[in-house]
């Protein structure tokens, strides 16, 4: 009866040992904070830039909805955020995020708050938004009374 032997392993070698400690995300060295997350080089730009990167019904979206935030809150300023044209009026007041074939139109936590008999607005959690594929789906008397709906929870919060 032959009797089994267990061979003996070699050890890893330091060096082999290190390498795959450093491939390990654990073991990296951390990087600055600052390094973490660049600078968009867009963030504060005006937002005709990104409206004349867009083309066809998307882009006539954009447009009309500019003009719409413009007329309900002239005081609002626009400006480039997040890869994304945002209006301002003492906090952040709405978005608009061109998608392929369609725009949404968001709003941040005031949307909750919004009077939306339609049910129009989709989303959850801290915004809302409605998805607009063309210029004739722009209900505007309702998006203009949103946005001010808007403004006026930011100016009774700040």
């Amino acid at each position: 009866m032959a009797i089994k032997t267990r061979a003996k392993r070699k050890k890893s070698s330091p060096k082999r040992a290190t390498k795959k400690a450093a491939r390990r995300p654990s073991a990296r060295k951390a990087k600055a904070p600052e390094k973490l997350h660049a600078k968009r080089r867009d963030l504060g730009q005006k937002i005709g830039g990104y409206v004349a990167k867009l083309k066809g019904p998307v882009r006539e979206t954009v447009t009309a909805l500019v003009a719409l935030v413009e007329g309900a809150v002239p005081e609002a300023r626009a400006e480039i955020k997040w890869g994304m044209p945002v209006f301002s009026h003492h906090g952040l007041l709405c978005y608009l995020r061109a998608q392929a074939g369609y725009v949404r139109f968001g709003f941040y936590d005031h949307a909750k708050a919004m009077d939306d008999p339609g049910g129009r607005l989709e989303g959850g959690g801290n915004g809302r938004h409605v998805k607009i594929a063309t210029v004739g789906e722009i209900d505007h008397p309702r998006f203009a009374s949103w946005v001010r709906a808007a403004a006026r929870l930011n100016s009774a919060a700040s």
